[in-house]
């Protein structure tokens, strides 16, 4: 993998972060010492949008070096996630890549959530999760269901490889499908589809995310404030909300088909 540079910058905690969030090129956000530490893709388009925060750039190493010492085992849908380093310390590995997801976010946490509670219901055969990041909830689906099959998909090559790697940790290698292939090239429905990724893409993709699911999407990423004006934009024809949940400024959003209507 090439060596790639970040954007970091320390606000406080109470400092307002709703902006921040739809930037593009935004990476992912972690309270450290007291501060709220935001990351950024490096660019000079990102630097313009930054213009007044105080950025540091950081390298591959120096990334891993500060994740060292932040990632802690963390509770997580009745497993706990932990780095390779503490990896007797947990039952869900995950290594830390650049803002591909560790289970540490409020949004990561309530699909994770809503998922335990929906792969009860054993007649659910298959799920897609797409935009894995880090693969986390492809992962925790597997582990939950290890009769599942899942597919997780992402845009990004750098993410597909971390996912493959915590898939190896946690001895799951080629029980998860791992694909670049886009969503709209993908032709079979899936019984479950999740998709926790920001906003402006769920409304972007939701057709082909209504098209892929047979029986419950799973949207996350959403800002509370952002609910009211996401949901008449969201393509879920065929399908009502089945419930929502929220932790601090995020929700999730659960919806069913109905009357098998596709």
């Amino acid at each position: 993998m090439k060596e790639n540079s970040w954007y970091q910058a320390a606000v406080p905690l109470d400092h307002p972060l709703d902006r921040y969030y739809r930037i593009p090129g935004f990476l992912g956000s972690a309270e450290i010492d007291g501060r709220q530490m935001l990351y950024f893709e490096k660019s000079d388009a990102t630097a313009r949008l930054l213009k007044g925060l105080d950025l540091a750039l950081i390298s591959e190493g120096d990334w891993e070096e500060r994740w060292r010492d932040y990632f802690q085992p963390t509770p997580f849908a009745g497993f706990t996630v932990v780095p390779p380093w503490l990896k007797r310390q947990g039952d869900l590995i995950i290594n830390p890549g650049r803002g591909f997801g560790t289970g540490r976010h409020e949004t990561t946490l309530l699909v994770a959530e809503t998922l335990r509670d929906l792969l009860s219901d054993r007649s659910l055969k298959s799920l897609l999760d797409v935009g894995t990041g880090s693969g986390i909830l492809a992962i925790a689906a597997k582990k939950m269901r290890p009769d599942l099959a899942v597919t997780a998909i992402d845009n990004d090559p750098d993410a597909v490889e971390n996912a493959a790697e915590n898939l190896a940790r946690n001895g799951l290698a080629g029980s998860v499908r791992l694909s670049l292939t886009p969503l709209s090239r993908f032709r079979r429905p899936y019984d479950i589809v999740v998709a926790n990724i920001i906003s402006g893409t769920l409304i972007e993709l939701s057709s082909e995310l209504r098209k892929k699911t047979l029986s419950y999407l799973l949207l996350s990423g959403i800002l509370l404030t952002e609910r009211d004006d996401l949901l008449p934009r969201l393509d879920t024809a065929g399908f009502r909300l089945l419930s929502s949940g929220v932790r601090g400024e995020w929700i999730s959003l659960l919806f069913q088909r109905w009357h098998g209507k596709r």
